[in-house]
């Protein structure tokens, strides 16, 4: 469902229309009578004149001297009550309407851009989204989006967190690409998919949800929850740029906690902001792109509570990272490279993290140093 546009109302735009032909003909009409009377010196005393008239203002210092005049003011003022009563009546009912659609969850986002889409629910959501706001890129609850099929006594809930204080909400079907519409998918700049935990087959709504998303926006950053390892392929085919698998963090931390006693702490402080230390991503100087990462050690070494422990390549859209290597694969002169270019092109892993890479590793350009730093003490 979509809310009402004043764009696609007819009556609005004959509304619109009529006023101007009013307000272009009355104005002439008046000047036309008037100007020999030494009442109008210049067309914006004419303008003074008819917004006062039409408002019913009606401050008297300038009057009509001749009977033309007069009847015109008569009838300015006649269709000035009527046509400012129905302009006003028209906004009001507009913007009620438009907010009662709000708290329904079924407005439209066509203010926003470059935010953030949630989709989906789970039990942990109002902590996922405080982390957002508190952490995220934009830092503002008003730039998030939040796409879900629950009832609205649960959605506006949420909203009514002060945490949360102007949070949007869609009512809808994250796999419906109509839905995704109304929450401004197309000029969004992240999205997140959840795995609905009261869903029978969480991750069959996930990959639906993900290619639903990809066909109203190919540029943005998009990061999905699997829950089924056999899930992994098809949503990263259709169009995931990061995936959160749950199971494999599990059964990673847990064999790391048996081999490692106390690396489960170590990892729970590094994954928080509000810890000790935390990961980072910082820019690469331009000046040291291909260069090599023990360049890169070196202008690390003197710096106090920043750690560099590796890169991550390939960052931005993947969309357009495939573009240009493809164009560099097709530059090479040697055509019996050009097919293991190409294919090496296309196997481009965006956001690829590199660890402890060895000293000679070439910096790429799209690179990031991923870093440990030390969380700032606050002021006393």
């Amino acid at each position: 469902m979509k809310g009402p546009s004043w764009s696609k109302q007819p009556s609005f735009w004959r509304l619109g229309l009529g006023l101007a032909a009013f307000f272009g003909g009355s104005c002439w009409l008046f000047w036309h009578l008037e100007r020999d009377q030494g009442l109008l010196k210049s067309p914006l005393d004419v303008l003074y004149w008819w917004v006062t008239t039409a408002a019913t203002v009606g401050y008297g210092d300038i009057t009509p001297r001749t009977q033309g005049g007069k009847a015109l003011v008569i009838l300015v003022v006649v269709a000035g009550v009527t046509v400012v009563a129905t302009a006003a009546a028209r906004a009001g009912s507009y913007i009620l309407q438009q907010r009662l659609l709000q708290l329904r969850g079924l407005g439209r986002m066509d203010q926003l851009s470059g935010h953030t889409i949630v989709c989906g629910w789970s039990d942990d959501l109002d902590g996922i989204l405080e982390s957002l706001v508190t952490y995220g890129p934009t830092s503002r609850a008003d730039h998030i989006v939040l796409v879900s099929g629950q009832d609205m006594d649960r959605l506006s809930a949420l909203q009514n967190r002060p945490e949360l204080a102007g949070l949007h909400v869609i009512a809808g079907d994250i796999t419906k690409a109509a839905d995704l519409e109304r929450a401004g998918a197309a000029r969004a700049a992240m999205a997140l998919v959840l795995a609905d935990e009261g869903d029978p087959a969480p991750d069959s709504r996930t990959l639906l949800a993900v290619m639903a998303f990809r066909q109203l926006n190919k540029e943005a950053h998009l990061s999905a929850e699997v829950r089924e390892q056999r899930f992994v392929r098809y949503v990263k085919d259709a169009g995931a740029d990061e995936l959160i698998d749950p199971g494999a963090f599990r059964r990673a931390m847990a064999a790391q906690i048996l081999v490692s006693p106390g690396m489960g702490n170590v990892f729970y402080d590094l994954l928080r902001f509000d810890k000790g230390a935390f990961f980072g991503f910082e820019e690469i100087p331009g000046g040291l792109i291909g260069q090599t990462f023990a360049d890169l050690e070196r202008r690390y070494l003197d710096r106090e509570g920043v750690m560099l422990v590796g890169l991550v390549e390939n960052v931005g859209s993947p969309l357009q990272i495939k573009r240009e290597a493809l164009r560099e694969a097709q530059k090479t002169p040697d055509v019996s490279h050009l097919v293991n270019r190409l294919r090496e092109a296309k196997q481009v892993q965006p956001h690829h993290p590199v660890l402890c890479p060895p000293a000679g590793h070439v910096l790429k350009p799209r690179s990031l140093a991923v870093v440990v730093k030390r969380q700032q003490e606050n002021p006393a």
